[in-house]
């Protein structure tokens, strides 16, 4: 009955009369971990289909139905069709509209389709193409194409579904089908009812290679394969100047880049700008100047924003778009940039600087120059773009300007990338540093600021006087006595739940053995440190631990049993942790602090746990005396359960991305370094208002993780009527208190503050935990939601809502003009005075 049900529904909704889908073979397909997270279960659902090309399936049943960003990023797939519905997963109503996609084996004569259950929610309906889009229009879960039929007008010619969210699906058969005309099957069907297929991947795959139990080979950078710059139809668009002028106070940096553009060619050109930055950064201007005009960008939600930029460019008007792709690779499409013109694009973006070695680091990275990275354009970084080498004299147009201005006297300034280059002038508190002339940029350039009180906290306040509105940044940097433990302790949790099938489990192994490699090297390094202790334990349905006794040294012998067990860890039932979390709290947790031996779990998993209200409540019992760190990996980690189990347990969440696999180790070294330490846990912020009127403050982070000794925390907030906060946190049981006040010197004007403040809220908007109950922080996500958007508009950071957008028009003479560009040439020199940063003067 349940096969010709699928048989009865693959004719019933066949449209093409004349072409018969002949169904050989049905599967039902049990996928646990898929099922243990559908969000169909209690809603309307429907039992669509999806078709592929044959030799996609292996890789389908054995990982599920994905994303296409997530396909092209972590399994180096390769779209075929941008998505006229959005960057989603396709569904049809009909067989005959499924089948399309198909393509039948020449050996067997036979195609695969498959019928999955879905949770279309609500569905919005259209008639025009959304190419393009990663979520569905707000208040709709789903999109709908509507077909052209008799006077309906359609970009569509069949009715299909599109979904943004995984576990809107759940596959249930797969059909092996043939068509009238496909080469005749070479075997007969041998299913006469519904075979059950058991999709599961081998858990050992690939862990046999060599590389497998290497150490963490950190690879890459990703941001190494962006090619930055203008490009035009698979050439680089000639890069003739650059110019940068920074401002930084105290641990905030503003950046304008000036690049200065040729396109030698005798025609127009439709031009894309790629711009990389760290991803503790925020684009927030964008100019251009071309043809005697200046043309602004403006920040605009991203479906006017591209629709202006269409219909300029449809009408031989000049036209900028920026996207943000990623939060570290921003894009311009540059439309119809006339023949031998130039154009100068000016950038403007904002950082929160890092602290390093106990002194304030700003760098620039050399792809804002790239045409002097003469080592990075050797490399062949990708197939589709012929670089262009510009060389000769045109090295010597490059400049560079910062100012520094501190709340503490200045210690020392320095350069380790141009030691010789940096030209400076200060007095105690500001400085202005610039490379000499004729200087280049090379791969990157460092400054390094040593202050006399790095970590005293402060507070900065900002106020923009057009706005009427006051930002606030608020810098703690605790130093706090604590007794060093004799013993480290780490007991790693490792899911074998279904959900972490595939994939998953293996980055869950390779995360923990390269854990136990990083503690032996660190033992080996530093004998006389207190020795690291570890057992791991693996759970799905049932519970098992590697030493049974307690746990073990980390040495050769530990090491090799460590590897056998977890060599043999399959993925088997549903995801119960709570067995030994109450276990191992049970054996080191409670509120009587000991200093002896230090208790960390080291959660690895996908965070897909039943029962999360207990699993929180789990984690924050063992407190202070076991601390829990989480790593997430897999495709779709849960990651704000991960990182609310890290804050109520007094530790930190790390994410495991496979498209980020350079920055592994780093994000290994630093859990381990911060497990060995004391942390302040609970902190929160009082702000001090002098107004009781005053509107409530907004900050971000809202809700903040345990901060270690020697960590800093940089806290923003729109607080008006402001200059003093206190801030609250517990250490090793004890309560402690800091007030933080700003000074005059700390007070200042503009709108570098209110635009960190802004990239902040957005930020901790879309990664953030803004409440610990799941439901609550949706909620909380969901009300905010015009408020980032607002406030997006508002000081121009460009989010996934929203696009930056500047249109130049132009007249039918404009448009033709060639040479246009040589009276920019002549206003370079202006336009960079313009933007001199020196304080000093």
């Amino acid at each position: 009955a349940e096969q010709q049900r699928v048989r009865n529904l693959v004719a019933e909704t066949n449209l093409n009369t004349s072409e018969q889908i002949r169904v050989h073979n049905v599967f039902r397909l049990v996928r646990s971990g898929e099922e243990a997270v559908f969000q169909g279960v209690g809603r309307q659902t429907s039992l669509l289909f999806h078709c592929s090309k044959r030799y996609s399936y292996v890789g389908i049943l054995s990982r599920g139905l994905l994303l296409p960003k997530l396909v092209v990023k972590q399994h180096g797939g390769v779209r075929s069709d941008e998505g006229r519905l959005g960057n989603g997963i396709y569904f049809a109503k009909h067989s005959s509209t499924s089948v399309q996609y198909s393509r039948g084996d020449t050996n067997t004569g036979t195609s695969f389709m498959l019928v999955a259950e879905v949770a279309l929610g609500e569905c919005h309906a259209t008639t025009e193409s959304l190419t393009g889009e990663d979520e569905p229009p707000e208040g709709f879960d789903s999109v709908r194409s509507v077909a052209k039929r008799n006077e309906q007008l359609s970009d569509f010619d069949d009715e299909e579904y599109c979904i943004f969210n995984c576990n809107r699906q759940c596959l249930r058969y797969l059909v092996e089908f043939s068509l009238p005309g496909d080469a005749s099957p070479s075997v007969q069907s041998l299913t006469t009812s519904v075979d059950t297929l058991s999709v599961s991947q081998d858990d050992q795959d690939n862990e046999e290679g060599g590389s497998f139990w290497d150490s963490l080979d950190a690879g890459p950078d990703p941001l190494s394969k962006v090619k930055a710059g203008l490009q035009a139809g698979g050439t680089t668009v000639p890069l003739k100047s650059v110019h940068v002028r920074a401002k930084l106070i105290d641990l905030a940096a503003e950046v304008v880049v000036l690049q200065e553009y040729l396109n030698e060619s005798g025609r127009a050109i439709e031009a894309k700008y790629v711009f990389p930055l760290d991803e503790s950064a925020a684009v927030c201007g964008f100019e251009a100047f071309i043809n005697d005009k200046h043309v602004v960008g403006e920040v605009k939600e991203k479906e006017q924003a591209h629709k202006e930029y269409k219909e300029a460019v449809s009408k031989g008007h000049g036209a900028y778009l920026m996207d943000e792709e990623t939060p570290d690779v921003f894009t311009v499409s540059v439309g119809n940039l006339p023949p031998r013109a130039r154009v100068l694009i000016k950038i403007t973006y904002v950082s929160e600087l890092a602290v390093e070695n106990e002194q304030i680091h700003f760098s620039l990275p050399g792809n804002v120059a790239p045409w002097l990275q003469s080592a990075a354009l050797d490399q062949v970084t990708q197939d589709t773009t012929k670089s262009h080498k510009v060389t000769g004299s045109v090295r010597n147009r490059f400049s560079l300007q910062v100012a520094v201005d501190m709340p503490f006297d200045i210690r020392s300034l320095s350069s380790t990338s141009h030691p010789k280059d940096l030209q400076m002038k200060r007095t105690a508190t500001k400085a202005v540093c610039k490379l000499k002339e004729g200087s280049q940029l090379g791969d990157a350039f460092h400054l390094f600021v040593s202050l006399a009180e790095i970590h005293v906290p402060r507070m900065w306040v900002e106020n923009d006087e057009a706005e009427d509105s006051q930002a606030c940044m608020l810098a703690f940097y605790p130093e706090f006595d604590s007794s060093t433990s004799s013993e480290n302790e780490i007991y790693f949790i490792l899911d074998c739940s279904n959900s972490m099938k595939g994939d998953a489990l293996l980055s869950a192994k390779k995360v923990i053995w390269n854990a136990l490699l990083s503690l032996r090297q660190k033992m080996d390094e530093s004998p006389e440190l207190p020795p690291w202790h570890f057992n791991i334990c693996k759970f799905g349905s049932e519970w098992e631990e590697l030493f049974k006794t307690g746990s073990a040294k980390v040495d050769d012998t530990s090491l090799l049993n460590a590897k056998t067990f977890l060599k043999h860890a399959v993925c088997t039932g549903v995801t119960d942790i709570l067995q030994p979390l109450h276990s191992y709290q049970m054996l080191h947790g409670g509120k009587e602090v000991d200093n002896s031996r230090t208790h960390s779990l080291f959660i690895v998993s996908d965070g897909h746990f039943a029962e999360e209200d207990k699993v929180l409540a789990c984690v924050a019992d063992g407190m202070p005396n076991v601390r829990v760190f989480t790593f997430g990996v897999g495709a779709t980690p849960n990651t704000h359960l991960l990182r609310g189990a890290a804050r109520r347990g007094g530790g930190v969440a790390e994410i495991f991305a496979d498209n980020a696999k350079s920055k592994w180790s780093g994000k290994i070294d630093r859990q381990l370094l911060k497990c060995s330490q004391p942390a302040l846990s609970s902190i929160s912020v009082h702000w001090q208002q002098f107004d009781e009127d005053a509107e409530t403050p907004v900050q971000a982070p809202q809700q903040i993780v345990s901060l270690f000794n020697g960590s800093r925390q940089v806290v923003y907030g729109f607080v008006p009527h402001c200059t003093q906060a206190e801030l609250r946190a517990y250490v090793g049981g004890a309560e402690i208190k800091t007030m933080v006040s700003t000074s005059d010197l700390s007070t200042t004007s503009g709108k570098t503050l209110h635009r960190l403040t802004a990239r902040a809220l957005i930020r901790d908007w879309e990664v953030g935990t803004l409440q610990d109950d799941p439901v609550l922080h949706q909620l909380m996500k969901r009300n905010r939601k015009e408020y980032i958007i607002e406030i997006s508009k508002k000081h121009s950071i460009v989010t996934q809502f929203t696009s930056f957008v500047a249109i130049e028009k132009r007249d039918e003479d404009e448009q033709s003009i060639v040479g246009a560009g040589k009276s920019i040439k002549s206003l370079i020199h202006t336009l960079v005075a313009a933007e001199d940063v020196d304080c000093l003067t």
